[in-house]
């Protein structure tokens, strides 16, 4: 590697011997003795099947999940995280000022999941109409085209259509 013009090289006394303080130095040369090879926190030291239907060995930590729900699972911890320390700040708030009444408090932390529950219960009703079953006869030949019609109103207003 080159220096750059104007600087010496790097294997040169200026550049290797620095003005350092003496506690500086000994704290340097500490890092530089350490040993920095870490052992891995748990190895499975048992023999594995060549060919087998053994099953996975269960290893410290979350448990697997595929990509998708790895991803949910991280979002709730950080939304409850949110939602914990917003939970928390009004509760301090409302007990700073003595204005905390139970009856209030109880009604307030009750009325989202009660109007989440209830409008899941109206999505389920809501969900289980289909079309309608149709039943004609005819007395002639009969020709029939069912088709469905999507449109994709993406990339800055360009649109595409699968018929």
């Amino acid at each position: 590697m080159e220096p750059l013009p104007g600087r010496p090289p790097l294997d040169h006394p200026a550049v290797a011997q620095r003005n350092l303080s003496p506690a500086t130095q000994e704290i340097l040369d500490d890092i530089e003795s350490i040993d920095w090879k870490v052992p891995t926190s748990h190895r499975d030291t048992s023999p594995v099947p060549t060919v087998g239907d053994a099953q996975p060995v269960a290893q410290p930590g979350r448990p697997p999940m595929s990509q998708k729900a790895t991803d949910g699972s991280a979002l709730m911890l950080a939304g409850s995280v949110l939602i914990v320390a917003t939970g928390g700040a009004a509760s301090l708030v409302l007990w700073a000022s003595g204005q905390a009444n139970p009856v209030v408090i109880g009604i307030v932390c009750a009325a989202p999941p009660a109007a989440f529950h209830s409008l899941k219960g109206l999505a389920k009703i809501f969900s289980r109409t289909g079309p309608r079953e149709l039943h004609q006869t005819y007395n002639a030949p009969v020709h029939q085209i069912n088709s469905t019609v999507t449109t994709h109103n993406r990339w800055w207003g360009r649109s595409s259509t699968n018929l």
